[in-house]
């Protein structure tokens, strides 16, 4: 950057120009006064012609005469012209002088704050290339030296270029349409001796081009829901004919949902959005459930038209098809596509109108204490889930008061993880006073153990 206007450097050559003007005036006046003395009179040029001749300087009478005359016509010539100077004309020679001392003061200036060689360091720069999702995006590859126009006949200019480096103030957790400042990094004192004026050093751009994400399955717009419907059950229709083919009974498959899983878990900067069609086939006696997802992470970019599929194995729960998105290890907030999210009234209210809430809402009991979810019975009422579990025999008391013992003490050791689901529910649901009830029966619906969590 150019250093401010250094007035010291102004005073300097103002005062040499002044000198030099008065130096010429000094030296014209003294030769003003030498013509006036000479022609002061006829008896000093005499003096003067008689030392000559005194001297031998001078041969001939009509030489000395001669000489006179000449001297006379040139001192009364200059001298008469400098008494007949006007005042006009006097004026007019301080201003010459005035002029000179102004041109030599302007020299320096010019010199001094103009003759610079103006480079601009942002001409043509390559701008910085910005990666990632938006709301953590972050700069890919740094901004670079364009095609800069300068003297590259100058010596030391090109090495000064070379030298500059550029840095930019936020290059992490960006956002499409925040505004990142590019800085050229040089030496300020090398571009004054190369008498280089930077003309532009920084540079203001916005973030662009940040994959956007999708909050939740609502946001996938309707042209592309049709062609994951259609996709997804072509891959479908497959799976099912592989799986059921074979056999001499008739078989048929529906879609019971595609869901949108929000992948939260984001530590090692990968993010798994995923899409996830749910799907129940029917053989003979058998019902089983698999799904077909995406291969790739989905958002705004996706092209949906060539997306790939995995069909996952079948299973007698829909909740196992999905339990990878649903476990604890995994950190996903599954929503419905194709649906409008709204936000609901009660528990009753998202449970009924969501696949994606019973998804969530069955799982946790597939874990505890049986890995078979179809004994548990889910039963929502305004804002309580109750997961019910019946023993199907007959208990004597004896067997009561047992079993009701170690249901205490088994339940009393997963306390802290029906908790855990319960404010997992509560956060996906948005119901805050949601409460979570474990109950177990006997086959005659005799409560041998009942718990609540909120």
């Amino acid at each position: 950057m150019v250093d401010a206007i250094p007035l010291i450097g102004i005073i300097k050559y103002a005062v040499i120009g002044i000198i030099l003007a008065g130096l010429y005036a000094i030296y014209t006046a003294y030769r003003a006064k030498n013509v006036i003395i000479v022609v002061s009179g006829e008896n000093e040029v005499g003096q003067v012609v008689g030392e000559a001749f005194e001297s031998g300087k001078v041969y001939a009478k009509e030489t000395s005469e001669a000489f006179v005359q000449k001297s006379k016509r040139v001192t009364e010539s200059v001298g008469s012209k400098v008494k007949r100077m006007g005042i006009k004309q006097k004026r007019a020679a301080i201003a010459i002088i005035a002029a000179i001392a102004v041109c030599c003061a302007g020299f320096g200036v010019w010199n001094t704050f103009f003759n610079f060689e103006k480079i601009d360091l942002m001409e043509g720069l390559n701008d910085p290339v910005f990666a990632g999702y938006d709301g953590s995006g972050y700069m890919e590859s740094g901004p670079e030296m364009g095609n800069i126009d300068y003297d590259k006949t100058k010596v030391g200019v090109e090495d000064f270029i070379n030298s500059i480096t550029y840095s930019v103030d936020k290059t992490e957790n960006l956002s499409n349409g925040d505004e990142v400042t590019i800085t050229a990094e040089y030496s300020e004192k090398t571009a004054k001796a190369l008498k280089i004026k930077i003309t532009g050093d920084t540079k203001k751009i916005k973030v662009s081009g940040l994959v956007e994400r999708y909050k939740d399955g609502s946001e996938i717009k309707e042209a592309d829901v049709k062609i994951l419907e259609e996709s997804m059950d072509q891959e479908a229709e497959e799976a099912a004919e592989y799986a059921y083919d074979y056999r001499d009974e008739n078989y048929n498959w529906e879609r019971l949902a595609i869901l949108y899983a929000r992948d939260e878990q984001t530590e090692d900067g990968t993010i798994d959005d995923t899409v996830i069609g749910i799907y129940r086939a029917v053989c003979g006696d058998d019902t089983e459930y698999f799904t077909v997802s995406s291969t790739l992470p989905v958002n705004s970019a996706t092209d949906y038209i060539n997306m790939e599929y995995r069909v996952s194995s079948f299973y007698s729960h829909f909740v196992y098809c999905i339990d990878y998105y649903l476990e604890d290890s995994s950190a996903y907030a599954l929503s419905d596509i194709g649906k409008k999210e709204q936000e609901p009234k009660s528990v009753e209210d998202w449970y009924d109108n969501s696949v994606a809430a019973i998804s969530m809402t069955v799982y946790p009991i597939t874990v505890f204490p049986s890995d078979r979810p179809d004994f548990w019975e889910v039963k929502v009422k305004k804002n309580t889930i109750t997961y019910l579990y019946t023993i199907d025999y007959e208990l004597d008391a004896d067997e009561r008061k047992e079993m009701k013992e170690r249901l205490q003490e088994l339940m009393e050791d997963e306390k802290e993880s029906f908790e855990q689901v319960t404010s997992m529910l509560k956060e996906q649901s948005g119901i805050k006073n949601l409460i979570l009830r474990t109950k177990f029966v006997d086959s005659k619906e005799k409560v041998l153990y009942e718990a609540s969590f909120q």
